[in-house]
């Protein structure tokens, strides 16, 4: 991967080292070995060579070091911001899991309202109705639960008040007849 353009500086300044390093080892050591007999090569080496290379050596050295510690904090800067990242983005679950379950219980509120009324017809009860109001299938569902409840209470009321007058044209029967 290229390198970050703050860090370009650094590395020319470790390539300009290497190069000037490498050019000196190169028509210093090299040339000169192959052209010097051993004991000349090994006595100019010791002296004027370690003068030159010393230097460029320890400037490549702190040149590399600095990139290095460069480039280490940007990736702890990189780090760092992935680890907030990653807790925004952990709080954004969480809203959105939240906003889902309300979501959920919204919608879910008028049928578990529906289930408990229907549990109490079941026990005999029909006074009772469910509020809710909308323009969708479950308003309209809850509207004709809201209107068959009505119906059966009427339904219910007649029927008692037709027992109730049939009771009493039996007992009226049973005293004529008598």
């Amino acid at each position: 991967q290229s390198l970050p353009s703050s860090s370009l500086d650094s590395w020319n300044i470790v390539n300009t080292n290497w190069n000037d390093f490498e050019t000196i080892l190169a028509d210093k050591v090299y040339n000169n070995a192959v052209t010097q007999k051993q004991s000349d090569f090994d006595i100019g080496l010791n002296y004027s060579l370690r003068h030159q290379l010393i230097p460029i050596a320890f400037g490549l050295i702190n040149s590399s070091d600095a990139l290095v510690t460069q480039l280490g904090q940007q990736v702890k800067n990189n780090q760092d911001n992935l680890v907030l990242l990653q807790i925004i983005f952990g709080m954004l679950i969480i809203l959105l899991i939240l906003f889902i379950l309300f979501l959920v219980r919204h919608l879910l509120k008028p049928i578990s309202s529906l289930t408990e009324a229907t549990s109490e017809i079941k026990k005999g009860h029909l006074n009772i109705s469910v509020d809710y109001k909308g323009n969708d299938e479950l308003s309209t569902l809850i509207e004709s639960f809201n209107s068959m409840v009505t119906t059966i209470k009427n339904d219910a009321k007649s029927q008692t008040e037709l027992t109730n007058q049939l009771k009493q044209l039996n007992e009226r029967l049973r005293y004529e007849d008598k």
